[in-house]
């Protein structure tokens, strides 16, 4: 994360800025050393498949994935908007 993402993550949760980037970067390196095994690219199928099923459901073209928090739970919106 840059500093400025630091920095509101650690205005966020109340935690000093060096805390903030030391527990950013671990977390990302977590992340990553889970995608072998979780995170997977759609083959070319899966993905042709994908995109008109989103464009039929949603009217997006083109679109390959969403994320709108109900795979993934987003808890807090962030706080500028």
């Amino acid at each position: 994360a840059d500093s400025g993402g630091d920095d509101a993550v650690a205005d966020y949760f109340g935690l000093g800025k060096g805390s903030a980037k030391l527990y950013c970067r671990r977390v990302i390196e977590a992340l990553r050393s889970l995608k072998k095994e979780y995170l997977a690219w759609p083959n070319d199928q899966a993905r042709s498949e994908m995109k008109q099923r989103i464009k039929v459901q949603y009217g997006f073209q083109n679109c390959v994935g969403i994320i709108d928090g109900t795979l993934i739970f987003l808890q807090h919106r962030p706080r500028r908007y």
